[in-house]
């Protein structure tokens, strides 16, 4: 028995050299926000992407847990960028993903030092961008902001429409707005979910991972459903939700100018609602992919982010209609 043990044990110990190898621990625990990028870090990583091409990855993070790029001390222009895993996660190096690629287009029309911190993390909802701002950033000031956004978002601020993903990693651990409230779901798993120890060992937190994506194709194979397929009711309250969030990030930065980009594109309801909600909060609302070129090139390998082309050409556009927005082209 003892020696049973002692091999499990082993290959446990195995298992998560490999993982933290594969997939380093980049997040940490955040009673009020779920979880952050941990600060300072500076990792290499081999990455796939879907045509399963190997291409390395230099993710880095400075003192505040966000990504960035350029030199803070000497910059002319400050610019804040929120975001999610297409921001955020390690699919592309600091310099190739989209927001350096429009940083390095906004200097040149400009003639400008550019500096741009990134904040949030992957799998963050609108509120939890809201509540890192409200925590880190009171003293940033930025010329501009970038808010990037996915579909996902509508889902993620809605406690009745996340519950129904089954994805307990995610909205065991979230913070959610009811009649402008913050409040965490309350369940006994919540406790396991949001320890350290969850999100430190990377065997649990993958093994967890394939458990939780497995129940969640068997229960909606067997429903013959998707997690789009919730009652209209709970879709018309994630636009209310997602419409008062937007509202509280605004208002944060009163008179700045925040540009909004959804780097997922489905035109169902309410997803095509998020133009509308940014106008409606004194928002730019950027369509990013009328010239987008689709292809098996510009994907990582999970087949819905992007690689360092993909992230290329959603930089070249955002940089497009941004120096557009400004009329710098008639410098």
């Amino acid at each position: 028995m003892k020696k049973i043990f002692f091999i499990i044990l082993l290959i446990s110990i195995f298992f998560e050299i490999y993982v933290r190898e594969v997939y380093p621990v980049i997040h940490e625990s955040d009673k009020h926000i779920g979880w952050k990028l941990k600060k300072n870090l500076d990792l290499k990583i081999e990455q796939k992407d879907l045509l399963g091409e190997k291409y390395n990855v230099h993710f880095l993070t400075n003192e505040n847990g966000a990504r960035f790029y350029g030199t803070k001390s000497n910059a002319d222009l400050k610019i804040l960028v929120i975001g999610d895993s297409f921001t955020n996660m390690p699919y592309a190096s600091n310099d190739k993903m989209w927001f350096s690629v429009f940083a390095d287009k906004f200097k040149k029309k400009t003639n400008s030092n550019i500096y741009i911190e990134t904040i949030g993390a992957g799998g963050y909802g609108n509120l939890q961008q809201f509540l890192l701002l409200e925590k880190m950033y009171k003293d940033f000031d930025p010329n501009f902001v970038v808010m990037q956004i996915c579909n996902n978002d509508f889902m993620d601020n809605t406690y009745e429409w996340v519950v129904k993903n089954r994805n307990k990693n995610q909205f065991l651990r979230s913070p959610y707005l009811k009649n402008d409230l913050i409040f965490y779901d309350k369940s006994l798993f919540s406790i396991f979910y949001k320890s350290i120890f969850y999100e430190n060992i990377r065997l649990v937190s993958r093994i967890d991972l394939f458990i939780s994506i497995t129940l969640y194709k068997i229960y909606y194979l067997v429903n013959k459903k998707t997690s789009y397929d919730v009652d209209i009711e709970i879709k018309n309250n994630s636009i209310k939700i997602t419409d008062r969030i937007f509202k509280k990030i605004k208002n944060f930065f009163n008179d700045k100018d925040v540009f909004v980009i959804n780097c997922s594109q489905d035109n169902r309801y309410p997803f095509n609602q998020w133009s509308k909600i940014a106008l409606n909060n004194e928002m730019i609302p950027l369509k990013i992919f009328n010239s987008f070129k689709y292809s098996d090139k510009v994907f990582y390998k999970d087949g819905g982010h992007f690689n360092e082309l993909g992230n290329y050409q959603i930089g070249e556009i955002v940089g497009d209609k941004i120096i557009k927005f400004y009329d710098l082209n008639k410098n």
